[in-house]
């Protein structure tokens, strides 16, 4: 029990550190202290996903999160739903006919 929660605690820790130098590559990024695109160090190319892209975007100077604010979640659902309801209609009428 030890071992596994030293591990649990290693990985807290990485995780920490991680996201703190996440935070301040974004503020950097935000305060204007990266400017220039040729000064960002190289992107490193890994398989692991979701930490990489998340570290490049970070890197970059312009930041924008890909999330969508709960009003436009919401737009997108009611849209997604109208859709699905126009195409159940269509495809009753083509069978009635």
């Amino acid at each position: 029990m030890q071992k596994i929660e030293k591990r649990r605690q290693q990985f807290r820790e990485l995780q920490e550190l991680r996201f703190n130098q996440r935070l301040e590559r974004i503020q950097d990024a935000q305060s204007g202290a990266v400017r220039d695109r040729g000064a960002l160090p190289p992107i490193r190319e890994s398989s692991s996903g979701a930490i990489d892209r998340d570290e490049r975007s970070a890197e970059r100077p312009i930041i924008k999160l890909n999330r969508l604010s709960p009003e436009e979640r919401l737009a997108l659902r009611r849209q997604i739903r109208e859709a699905r309801q126009d195409i159940y209609l269509r495809r009753l009428q083509k069978q009635k006919n």
